[in-house]
């Protein structure tokens, strides 16, 4: 099956709070080895941060812990230490530091995560510039204004790349003709609602519609009617079937839907009900559909519903169905 396009915003945030670990663990051996301090214990707190920092990205890298307390603590941590050090050393340091955290934030939380990062790390770094710094107006200014651009910059820059991915997630699975779901979309929205089906006790249930004649709409009239047709009759599908339904376009003129059902009968009742819906929709061309349909039962135990092959074994006995609704008559509905 096709695999759907990274669930980026949160495996950027999880790699980017694992290399702030990772530095903020080097920074603070590199400090403790570099510098003098007075009193010598800060050496010790210095390398024990380390080591915090260390365990904490371990952590996050192989129990996946994604926490908003969790993160937001070690941000804290990482802020009020940075600054605390920086009160007895040097505010260029602290104003590097603090710079980095804050970009770091903004890149990986959300936009209240980041306004609230970005305003403290400007507090903490103003307090120490106007505490060490021997001209703390421009020192101070100048760190405020490079935080400020910086910060803005990264969140324009992540927020423009957060509606692209949206955007082209949302093209990767939707039919732009239809605007119905397409394969690839079918695929992974079929897992989930297989998943469902499997927590509530139903059957998942699949149905394949194919319109009747439809490639004679092309040869008379043309392409642009059949798009009309495909349109309109991706529409009524829609409106026919209940939200929770997954109703897509699988090629030409075949439709699927997949839905939750309990019984057999409730699946043949939702067949028909598209079948009479697609027979007297508002169209400029009339046109009648075949339905096959097949639900889980016996041929999709639950356990089996969430694998590779469920739902190429669930298509293809729907697909059994279909032929066998054409071969009666057509604008018939067979349901196994």
């Amino acid at each position: 099956m096709h695999r759907l396009l990274p669930e980026s915003p949160a495996i950027v945030r999880a790699v980017l709070y694992q290399v702030a670990c990772v530095v903020c663990a080097v920074y603070l051996l590199a400090l403790s080895a570099a510098s003098t301090f007075d009193p010598h214990w800060m050496h010790g707190v210095l390398v024990v941060g380390s080591l915090v920092a260390l365990a904490v990205g371990a952590w996050v890298r192989f129990r996946g812990t994604d926490s908003d307390v969790f993160r937001s603590v070690f941000w804290t941590l990482t802020v009020l230490g940075s600054t605390l050090i920086a009160l007895t050393i040097t505010p260029t340091m602290l104003g590097l530091s603090l710079f980095t955290i804050a970009v770091t934030i903004c890149a990986s939380e959300g936009l209240r995560g980041a306004a609230a990062a970005t305003a403290v790390c400007g507090a903490c770094g103003t307090l120490v510039m106007w505490q060490r710094s021997p001209a703390p107006v421009p020192a101070t200014l100048i760190f405020l204004t490079m935080l400020a651009l910086a910060c803005g910059t990264v969140m324009t820059l992540r927020e423009f790349w957060r509606r692209a991915h949206a955007e082209a997630l949302l093209l990767s699975h939707v039919d732009p003709l239809t605007e119905l779901t397409n394969r690839r979309g079918m695929e992974i929205g079929v897992r989930r609602l297989g998943a469902l089906a499997q927590r509530s006790g139903q059957m998942l249930g699949c149905l394949i519609i194919d319109l009747d004649s439809f490639k004679l709409i092309n040869d008379v009239h043309g392409h642009a009617a059949g798009d009309a047709v495909l349109r309109a009759t991706g529409r009524t599908i829609r409106e026919s079937t209940r939200p929770a339904d997954l109703c897509a376009r699988i090629g030409g003129e075949e439709f699927a839907v997949f839905a939750c059902v309990s019984a057999t009968t409730d699946l043949a009742a939702l067949a028909e009900r598209v079948r009479r819906a697609i027979e007297i929709q508002e169209s400029a061309f009339p046109v009648t559909a075949s339905i096959g349909g097949a639900s889980g039962g016996h041929r999709l135990p639950h356990e089996a519903w969430t694998t590779e092959g469920a739902l190429d074994l669930l298509l293809n006995t729907a697909d059994k169905a279909l032929y066998r609704a054409k071969a009666a008559g057509r604008n018939l509905i067979e349901v196994v």
